[in-house]
Formats: structure tokens, C-alpha cells, sequence
């Protein structure tokens, strides 16, 4: 059975037992020798190996895109169920609209908010580095948008591993102020503020659930405008046309605002 990524109880750096070395073992194995001949820690067998020079077509491969974006939202609509300490219940989440207005303004003041992938996993976009920012939507809620140097083989490998069809999405955040509320006949955890911690790409075959089902991401390479608006416009949809399967965004208008 899958496991369920609750948003609000994830806080931990990195998995326990796994290093740096063994996440990028993992991440470069198909990558060219000449690639893996930067990291000697890692791939000690090919330290010492000739110094070949990579291939015009095997260079194409790694630099032609030199930026990527992967955009996506965060929590829209409801949450699976959720069981808080703050409360003691198990039950679907939702953030209101103004829940996430503090965070915005820390981030301002130079707070620090980061893009993983899983939630175990090592920093690859952040604000700190001006390479994840966000933006708050009156209808799908907070998005954001994390930028990739393509060029860099590491991050490339990452960006890459975003499917075509884009991915879910979690959070690992801090609920400062929460409180159950009725809608439509059933409780919900109407989340008034929050804190965020790091946002999570769950990409397929990762064993884990988003907690919020809508939450999606998309990715777009290049850096153009147009192809840029057009992502955030296709994660809008994605998490529009996801919501109709629970509660449609505009419906929870009368508890979120």
C-alpha cells in the first residue's frame, strides 16, 4: 500500500542512512562517464580514467536547453484525512485564502523555502538562491515556480526526472492556526495560517501519496515567455480538473474566504 504524505508531519532533512554520495549515485548512473569523471567521491572506478572529451551529439544531449522550469500548485481544495495533535481529529484539510499571507511576507524579509523531490531529498531549487518563488492564485491557491540550470548535469538529471505529465505534489509545512469547521454535512480543518517548510516533487514510482490529490506540477523546458505562462496555465487546469473528482475549487469559496 502506498504511503500517504501528510503534509504537516513532515520535517525531516534528510532520510536517515542515505548521503549525499548515494543520492547522486543514484541520480547519475546512466550519465556519461564523462559527466560522472566530476564527481571522483562518487564514481571512484572512473577517477582515473582518460580524460576524454564528451561528444558533440552526447553534449547536445546535456546543454542544448540551458534553463527548465517545473511549475505547480501546492494545496489546492481538500486534503485527504488528516489527523492534527492540535485537535485530535481525523479529517480532510483546506487552507483558507489568507492562510498563506504570513509566510509570503517572511519570505520577503528573507526567510528560506525549498524544492525537493520526495520529501527526504536534498535541496535543488530555493529562495535563498532565487531559483523558487511564489505566487498566490484567488482560485487553486499558492504556485510556484522552481527555475533549473540545465547546464548543470546534476540539476539537469532532476529536472529531467519530471515526467511529461508532470507530477504530484507536497508540502511539509506548519499550521499556526487551525480550527473544524461544517461544510456540505462533514468536518473540515480549516487551516487559517500556516508556515511553509519545503515543497515536495513525488514523482512516479516514489511509493508516496500526495496529501492533497489536486496538488500537481508541470514542467516546460526552455525559458521563453510564452511557453512559461503556458505551464502555469496548464498546472491551473491540472488542478482544476483534478478537484471535480472531491469538491470543486470555487464551491469551498464560503469556508476559505
Amino acid at each position: 500500500m502506498a504511503k500517504i504524505e501528510y503534509a504537516s508531519h513532515a520535517y525531516q532533512v534528510a532520510e536517515p542512512g542515505v548521503s549525499t554520495r548515494d543520492v547522486l549515485a543514484v541520480k547519475l548512473r546512466n550519465a556519461p562517464s564523462a559527466i560522472k569523471r566530476r564527481f571522483p567521491t562518487v564514481f571512484p572506478e572512473l577517477a582515473n580514467g582518460p580524460a576524454t572529451t564528451v561528444s558533440p551529439k552526447r553534449s547536445t544531449r546535456w546543454l542544448s536547453t540551458p534553463r527548465g522550469f517545473v511549475v505547480g500548485t501546492l494545496a489546492p481544495g481538500l486534503s485527504q484525512p488528516v489527523k492534527s495533535p492540535r485537535d485530535g481529529e481525523t479529517v480532510p484539510e483546506v487552507f483558507s485564502r489568507s492562510a498563506w499571507q504570513g509566510m509570503l511576507a517572511n519570505l520577503r524579509r528573507g526567510r528560506r523555502a525549498e524544492l525537493r523531490f520526495g520529501h527526504y531529498g536534498n535541496p535543488v531549487a530555493s529562495t535563498e538562491l532565487g531559483t523558487l518563488r511564489f505566487e498566490d492564485h484567488p482560485v487553486v491557491g499558492l504556485m510556484f515556480e522552481a527555475r533549473f540550470d540545465t547546464a548543470d548535469p546534476v540539476r539537469s538529471v532532476f529536472f529531467q526526472d519530471v515526467p511529461a505529465g508532470g507530477a504530484d505534489v507536497s508540502i511539509s509545512f506548519l499550521a499556526r492556526d487551525s480550527e473544524l469547521v461544517r461544510f456540505q454535512g462533514r468536518t473540515l480543518r480549516l487551516i487559517r495560517s500556516a508556515e511553509l517548510r519545503h515543497v515536495a516533487v513525488l514523482l512516479p514510482g516514489s511509493g508516496s501519496v500526495a496529501a492533497y490529490p489536486s496538488a500537481k506540477c508541470v514542467r516546460v523546458a526552455g525559458g521563453d515567455a510564452e511557453r512559461l505562462r503556458d505551464a502555469w496555465t496548464a498546472a491551473r487546469t491540472r488542478a482544476w480538473e483534478a478537484s471535480k473528482h472531491s469538491v470543486r475549487l470555487t464551491d469551498l469559496y464560503p469556508v476559505t474566504m
